[in-house]
Order: structure tokens, then sequence, then C-alpha cells
């Protein structure tokens, strides 16, 4: 994507879950979305409740699989911390 600022890229990667099917195993849209570099008033003024909303008429399956997702992202984190202090 590149010229776009984060927020732009961020703002299109939303448009695709509204617009598309996501498998959760198409692991280059998904790192996008995780590696875009954004504020957290940023994520939330995109990812807005309306949009939330417009994802889960049009693609309910591709909210369960961000959510999914997200939480395995969680996951990592949490896990690669823990790793780090034993």
């Amino acid at each position: 994507m590149g010229g776009l600022t984060s927020k732009q890229a961020f703002e299109e990667i939303f448009e695709k879950l509204q617009e598309k099917d996501i498998e959760a195993g198409n692991h280059e849209f998904w790192d996008e979305l995780w590696k875009t570099k954004l504020s957290v008033n940023e994520i939330f003024e995109v990812a807005s409740p309306a949009k939330i909303r417009a994802i889960i008429r049009s693609k309910p399956r591709n909210l369960k699989t961000l959510f999914t997702q997200a939480v395995a992202q969680l996951y990592q984190v949490v896990s690669s911390k823990t790793k780090s202090r034993i």
C-alpha cells in the first residue's frame, strides 16, 4: 500500500473486512492489519461502532475471524513476555 499513511492503510483494511470474505489463513492480510502502527485513538476512530455494525451485517464471519486473530495476537504477546521472565 505504498504512499498511504498508516491510518489510511488501516481504513482500507477495514473496508475490505466489510466487502470481501477474508479467510483466517490469509496471513498476508492479517499481518498487514496487525503491523499497522496507529495510536489507540486512531484505531477507535477507524474501527468505530458504525463500522463494526456494518461488518456484522455484511460479513459476520470476518468479524469473528478478526476477534479470533486479536486473541491470538494477545496470546503471543503475553507468552513472549512470560517466557522472558523465566
